[in-house]
């Protein structure tokens, strides 16, 4: 019986030179990558806006821009997605810009094919042995990064309100007493009783806002709260 293929890794290569384009996309598939090429930052914008992707190749120098601001702008939009960029640029100072501009890797023209795998091998290993993400239904969180997603939509929320959503996330549905709460935040001495129930408050309202309609944060009464899928 013939095994099944694994699904290749979609990548977006926004790359304005033809034959490196063309000889990225025929090796790349070959070492188990899909590629999915465009030459101008407007094209990839609408690449990027209506399909999926699990990871960019950015080329620094393009026709319509530059891949420094184009890596800024899909950062934003997801800021877990792995980016590598290229560029002939040789100088340090372009390869601190290209990661001060949310790239994770940085790889100068001429490169070896091999070393390009590997690098991109890497971010995909790294991010299936990741141990600080959690989800529930349509929720996310990074601990390292303290950032919490609706579906791929990051959600800015408070230093506090972070806190009791990381705690409820990490107990999966089960329920966080209000003393857990209390006792889980950062210098807690100064957090009342009381206050928990604002927190949580602005907590709901931000994630309402970030249009989550599957997840509900719900009070055990004289206990705590948890997480509910609806």
């Amino acid at each position: 019986m013939a095994q099944a293929r694994c699904q290749l890794k979609r990548l977006l290569l926004v790359e304005d030179d033809p034959i490196i384009s063309k000889t990225l996309t025929l090796s790349l598939h070959y070492r188990g990558f899909e590629i999915i090429s465009c030459d101008t930052t407007k094209e990839a914008q609408s690449l990027f806006d209506k399909e999926k992707f699990d990871g960019l190749i950015l080329d620094v120098n393009l026709s319509d821009g530059n891949g420094f601001d184009l890596c800024k702008i899909f950062r934003a939009q997801n800021p877990l997605i792995p980016i590598l960029m290229l560029t002939a640029r040789g100088d340090e100072n372009s390869a601190v810009r290209g990661i001060e501009s949310g790239a994770d890797d940085y790889v100068r023209k001429p490169f070896g094919l091999e070393e390009l795998t590997a690098r991109l091998n890497r971010f995909f290993d790294r991010k299936k042995n990741e141990s600080d993400f959690y989800t529930f239904a349509t929720l996310k969180i990074s601990l390292k990064q303290r950032i919490a997603w609706v579906e791929e939509n990051p959600v800015a929320l408070g230093k506090r309100e972070f806190d009791i959503l990381a705690m409820l996330v990490k107990r999966g549905g089960e329920v966080v007493t209000r003393e857990e709460i209390l006792n889980g935040l950062e210098d807690s001495s100064e957090v009342f009783d009381r206050t928990i129930d604002s927190h949580l408050s602005h907590l709901r309202k931000k994630l309402k806002e970030a249009h989550l309609t599957q997840v509900q944060i719900s009070p055990i009464y004289g206990v705590g709260y948890r997480l509910e899928k609806k």
